[in-house]
């Protein structure tokens, strides 16, 4: 039977009750835990500030490519099914630890009766919220792009005659790696420009003061080590010169007097 309920269920103590999801692509990535303990950290420390009792938080290693991965997921599909069993929200830390598919959200209305019924911890909106201004086509869009460019890099240098795990594989992948660890750091600069919209002047702030804000909702560096004042400068640069073009955009007299 289809779950009508709309509202999330709550505990005895009145707070709304939420199962948390956290992913990594790799069993290697799994292994070594730090993304992983990382995003539990993240989700636990969002469900409490945001009232939320957590009832578990499942983890796995899985590829989220594709509208039926869910199939593979079988710990999602558990997170899913314990949401629904208790009226549950479902917490991810972003929308690429749920899927990198835009339509997978026809998916998880197989166990949730609405899309609201998922939260990111990152951005603190829903899934709704987020398929109404394509966060999760851009996830698919990069997801699509970084696969085809990993697979384009391995293939030249199985035609080149690289052999994997050979220290000759030489400096293409290298480049791939690079290139990957710029996208991340795009995406951590957008993260710290949305952080700095809700401020009064986010120009004046000072660097401690935006790690400790950054430290405060669980965003991290890329390392997942947490902000201080060096390391959070050049990544708040950027954020402001965004914020800037931005502005600009909208009002092109911003700046001009």
């Amino acid at each position: 039977m289809k779950n009508n309920q709309t509202e999330p269920g709550r505990s005895v103590s009145g707070k709304r009750l939420a199962v948390g999801y956290a992913r990594v692509s790799t069993k290697r990535q799994g292994d070594q835990g730090i993304s992983l303990e990382a995003q539990k950290t993240a989700i636990r420390e969002f469900a409490e500030h945001a009232e939320y009792e957590l009832i578990e938080v499942f983890e796995e290693a899985a590829s989220a490519m594709g509208m039926q991965s869910i199939g593979r997921r079988h710990q999602l599909i558990k997170a899913l099914e314990m949401a629904k069993q208790n009226h549950a929200v479902l917490i991810v830390w972003d929308w690429s630890r749920l899927s990198r598919d835009a339509a997978f959200s026809a998916q998880v209305l197989k166990y949730l009766p609405a899309l609201d019924h998922v939260i990111c911890a990152a951005e603190g909106t829903n899934l709704k919220r987020a398929s109404d201004h394509a966060v999760l086509r851009h996830a698919q869009e990069k997801g699509e792009k970084i696969s085809q460019r990993t697979k384009q890099g391995m293939a030249q240098k199985k035609a080149d005659g690289a052999i994997f795990g050979n220290p000759e594989m030489g400096s293409r992948v290298c480049k791939l790696g690079t290139q990957a660890w710029r996208e991340k750091t795009d995406v951590l600069v957008q993260k710290i420009a949305a952080v700095l919209r809700n401020m009064e002047d986010p120009h004046v702030v000072s660097y401690s003061e935006i790690a400790n804000i950054l430290n405060g909702q669980g965003i991290f560096t890329q390392r997942g080590n947490p902000w201080n004042k060096s390391r959070v400068r050049q990544p708040t640069k950027r954020a402001r010169e965004l914020l800037i073009v931005e502005a600009q955009k909208a009002n092109p007299l911003y700046g001009a007097f």
